[in-house]
C-alpha cells in the first residue's frame, strides 16, 4: 500500500477582523455553539485587534490545524501575534516547542471549545477588561 508522505499546507492572507470572525471562522468551525464560543473568546479575551489582521493558516490533508493572527499595523517594531486559534490537538506539542524551546511568540492560545482540553501547558488568553 503506497501512502503519500505527510505534508502541510500554509496559506497567508490579509482580511478585515470582521471577516475573520465571520466567514473565515465559519468555514472551519461547523458547530454553531463552538463557532459562537470561539468568536466570544477572541473578542473578550484577546487585546483589541487592528482593523486588518494577517492570517497564517496551517493545515494538512484532513483540514485546518491552526490559525495565527498577526497585527498589520504599520510600525518599525515587530508586534507580537494577537493569538493563535487551535482547531485540532495534533499540533499542540509542536506549538509548545516553538514557544518554549525556540522563543517564538504566538500570542495566547484560543482553543475551539468543541475540542477536548488540549491546551495544557500552552499560555491561554488573559481576561482583558
Amino acid at each position: 500500500m503506497n501512502m503519500p508522505p505527510p505534508g502541510l499546507a500554509v496559506s497567508t492572507q490579509f482580511c478585515r477582523v470582521h471577516d475573520y470572525l465571520g466567514s473565515e471562522l465559519a468555514n472551519v468551525i461547523t458547530s454553531p455553539a463552538a463557532l459562537a464560543a470561539t468568536r466570544l473568546k477572541l473578542v473578550e479575551q484577546i487585546a483589541p485587534m487592528s482593523k486588518y489582521v494577517g492570517v497564517i493558516r496551517v493545515g494538512d490533508a484532513d483540514g485546518v490545524l491552526f490559525d495565527l493572527l498577526l497585527d498589520t499595523t504599520d510600525s518599525d517594531n515587530h508586534h507580537r501575534a494577537f493569538a493563535h486559534v487551535l482547531y485540532l490537538p495534533l499540533f499542540v506539542p509542536f506549538l509548545q516547542a516553538l514557544q518554549t524551546k525556540m522563543g517564538v511568540d504566538l500570542g495566547p492560545a484560543i482553543v475551539v471549545p468543541s475540542l477536548p482540553t488540549v491546551a495544557a501547558g500552552l499560555p491561554t488568553a488573559p481576561n482583558v477588561p
